[in-house]
């Protein structure tokens, strides 16, 4: 009586992509961040090497004089932190104010500004 049958023929093609992009995070060279800042009566510098790098991280003061030498050492890539509790490289403790974060790998150069309150 006049019926159309309708048909329809639906392929249905699951792939798993092979060249998914990778979890894991590019790391880049970079000093990460200092915290807390303001800090007493220390603070942590964060920072991130992309391959085996000798790295120095210095405190200097603001007339340009070196108060700390934090790291002068290799490490591998990756994430990696150092703390600095206000004292010179002679132990003692320095005063309240602005401290210039210095941080050098692989020819790269960042500077932060810190500030230590009592």
């Amino acid at each position: 009586s006049g019926s159309l049958a309708e048909t329809a023929d639906y392929r249905l093609n699951f792939q798993t992509p092979t060249d998914a992009p990778s979890t894991t995070p590019v790391t880049r060279t970079r000093l990460v961040g200092v915290q807390p800042n303001p800090f007493n009566p220390q603070t942590e510098i964060a920072f991130q090497v992309d391959n085996r790098s000798r790295v120095v991280l210095d405190v200097y003061d603001l007339r340009g004089h070196l108060v700390r030498r934090l790291v002068d050492t290799e490490y591998g890539p990756g994430r990696h932190q150092a703390v600095w509790n206000g004292t010179d490289d002679a132990g003692q403790t320095v005063s309240s104010g602005v401290y210039i974060v210095r941080f050098a790998a692989n020819g790269l150069e960042e500077r932060r500004k810190v500030t230590l309150v009592k």
